[in-house]
């Protein structure tokens, strides 16, 4: 089906379909949007394992309007995260907007629903135009705000219109453009996607959301707390590769989560009464050293250990990639004991949390965690030439 008909019918349909509030798998409304316009869409892009084409009528409920993006594997898998082409059509389904947009929700986690995370949204939209600009957008791509008709609509509606990076002009359902300008226009935008995907001046999505956060000047020192975890029997499999996995951090999120960590142990110890071993903690990673760990500090008997600190700007993380020197520091037999990785979570926050794990590899013998490898480094000796 061509992709001006498709366009037609969904716009034609939807309120019947939006009528019955809840999703419809079987209804044919559903199947245009989710599988026939994808593959549509599909279809007309150039060949690649990195496109994935998807369309959506809302989870549960129906949403206040369908949309049809394609990602770049490369950069996002799904609407959440990222930034991507997108078929957006408004609430009262007069027109609909072929953007290049924001993934709303990654900016959501961050700074909540409010009018505070439209404007981050704005803010990481406009740089990423600005970044852009020098990638040779095509001609028609030039408008910077779209109208979803978002007064009564759900806060991801109003998201997606702050979102907004670069759109072609508004095609109004009553009078569609011809299917080759649709086409044309859709190709040209997903030319130029690939172009900012591929563009070493793009920072990554996580860059553009921890720079939109204003880091606090302070933050209430948390309680330490350590992690309870279960035994669990763990499949052969690599680990889970979703949010909550915590992969190497910024450094604006790994300093945070270290004076955290920092105001912590010494309030630790001088509530103890040691504030001469408060006074001796030592921030190794601020020197630039890597033993293995972040921060030496003492336990309230005074005896030393050695803090790897790992930091989230996200809430709930339930895995940590460790580099070989901080695994090799944490299974010495001498230093196994007395070695710990602190969790900081809502690092950025004022309000951190922290949690520990003392000697991760008897926790990995007892089953507690489990360790995989996720990466591997090759390397080699060149001789003389």
């Amino acid at each position: 089906m061509m992709l001006r008909d498709l366009i037609r019918a969904t716009a034609e349909h939807w309120p019947e379909y939006k009528a019955a509030s809840t999703v419809a798998k079987t209804d044919p409304l559903y199947q245009l949007i989710v599988r026939e316009f994808p593959n549509s869409l599909g279809a007309l892009a150039p060949k690649s394992p990195a496109y994935h084409h998807e369309g959506s009528t809302g989870r549960g409920n129906v949403s206040a309007a369908p949309w049809v993006a394609s990602f770049d594997r490369r950069l996002t898998r799904s609407a959440q995260s990222g930034f991507y082409p997108v078929f957006l059509f408004s609430t009262d389904m007069l027109r609909v907007y072929l953007s290049f947009a924001l993934g709303v929700t990654q900016f959501e986690q961050a700074f909540g629903r409010n009018r505070a995370a439209l404007e981050r949204i704005r803010h990481a939209a406009r740089r990423l135009r600005e970044l852009s600009t020098d990638m040779a957008p095509p001609q028609r791509l030039a408008e910077t705000s779209i109208d979803l008709r978002t007064a009564s609509a759900p806060f991801s509606y109003k998201g997606y219109e702050s979102g907004t990076i670069l759109a072609f002009p508004a095609y109004e359902i009553a009078n569609l453009p011809d299917e080759e300008v649709i086409r044309s226009d859709y190709l040209a935008l997903l030319t130029f996607y690939q172009r900012v995907v591929e563009s070493p001046a793009i920072p990554e999505i996580g860059g553009l959301v921890e720079a939109a956060i204003v880091r606090p000047e302070g933050f209430l020192v948390p309680d330490v707390q350590e992690l309870k975890l279960t035994p669990k029997e763990f499949g052969s499999g690599g680990g889970s590769q979703s949010q909550q996995r915590l992969s190497a951090e910024s450094r604006k999120v790994g300093w945070a989560g270290e004076l955290v960590v920092l105001a912590a142990e010494k309030r630790k110890l001088r509530e103890a009464g040691r504030s001469d071993l408060a006074e001796r903690i030592d921030h190794v990673a601020a020197r630039g050293e890597t033993p293995g760990w972040d921060i030496s500090s003492f336990d309230l008997a005074g005896q030393d250990i050695y803090i790897e600190v790992k930091s989230s700007k996200e809430a709930i993380v339930t895995s940590v990639e460790m580099t070989a020197n901080e695994w090799q520091a944490a299974i010495n037999p001498q230093l196994r004991s007395c070695y710990f990785v602190y969790l900081v979570t809502m690092a950025l926050s004022e309000r951190p949390l922290v949690a520990t794990i003392r000697d991760p590899y008897s926790l990995m013998v007892q089953k507690l965690v489990k360790v995989a490898a996720c990466r591997w480094l090759l390397s080699w000796s060149l001789g003389d030439t």
